[in-house]
């Protein structure tokens, strides 16, 4: 089964359908037990966020695998939360 619980953290981070949920943990150390877990090494990572904190976890996570990555830190939310 390709959907599962991501074990290991104060949260409850989970893998389904694809997608990470990481209910508030650092990225990069959930993506990193996704990418074991799975047995992957992508070729690259590209990701989009608002949050630049989680972006550089990611980054991280990458730097350490020796995985390219590709980080663009979205701000287009920032004009809609300040109204």
């Amino acid at each position: 089964d390709l959907d599962f619980d991501i074990r290991g953290f104060k949260r409850h981070p989970v893998f389904y359908k694809g997608i990470i949920v990481t209910d508030g943990e650092h990225k990069g150390p959930v993506m990193g037990v996704v990418l074991d877990r799975l047995s992957l090494t992508p070729n690259e990572i590209i990701m989009f966020d608002d949050r630049l904190g989680f972006l550089e976890s990611v980054e991280a996570e990458c730097k350490g695998r020796h995985i390219p990555f590709h980080g663009y830190h979205y701000l287009g939310a920032e004009d809609v939360v300040k109204r």
